[in-house]
């Protein structure tokens, strides 16, 4: 039973986190260029860019695409508890480049456990997805406080934490895709 309230509640988490991303890109004239899809459908009308064949076809967690003229420009994994799963979404980014897809690989969370404090996941945050979302503002504000305190004298650090960002700023980046060359 546990477990199928799981299931249905990162079910939930999805789906909203489409909706929202839906009204962004229908509430902004230069984002309506984008289609916002979900599910099996989605996959199975991009295939082609996205699917790895070795042996048979294997696919990256996508649970939403961003789609402009037919061509996937992101693809958005959605988690509220990541567990292993956020070394997983690293490992679909470095699978796509390995195989010359450019495809942006964004992550959105609630940090429900804090887990993007550790060290492993502050790595594939910082330094092989392309952008992280929180949805939670005060957990976002928390996490950002903490790499601050625990990374702020990096030269890079700067640079690197503009990588994790609050879901509001989601529209924000969406506009940089527009510019951003396949």
């Amino acid at each position: 039973m546990d477990q199928a309230w799981k299931t249905c509640k990162g079910t939930l988490y999805e789906y909203a986190i489409f909706k929202y991303i839906q009204n962004v890109v229908s509430s902004d004239e230069k984002l309506k260029k984008f289609k916002v899809l979900m599910g099996e459908d989605a996959r199975d009308q991009h295939t082609e860019q996205i699917v790895i064949r070795n042996w048979s076809e294997i696919f990256p967690d996508v649970d939403i695409l961003i789609v402009e003229d037919e061509s996937v420009r992101a693809i958005i994994s959605c988690k509220t508890s990541m567990r292993e799963r956020l070394t997983e979404t690293a490992f679909w980014k470095r699978e796509l480049e390995r195989r010359g897809r450019n495809i942006k690989l964004l992550f959105i969370t609630t940090d429900k456990d804090n887990e993007l404090r550790i060290d492993t996941n502050r790595y594939i945050l910082l330094h092989v997805i392309d952008c992280t979302f929180v949805t939670d503002p005060e957990k976002y504000k928390s996490l950002v406080k903490s790499y601050e305190e625990k990374y702020g004298d990096r030269a890079d650090f700067e640079s690197l934490i503009s990588k994790v960002r609050p879901v509001d700023d989601l529209g924000v980046l969406l506009k940089t895709l527009i510019n951003y060359m396949p």
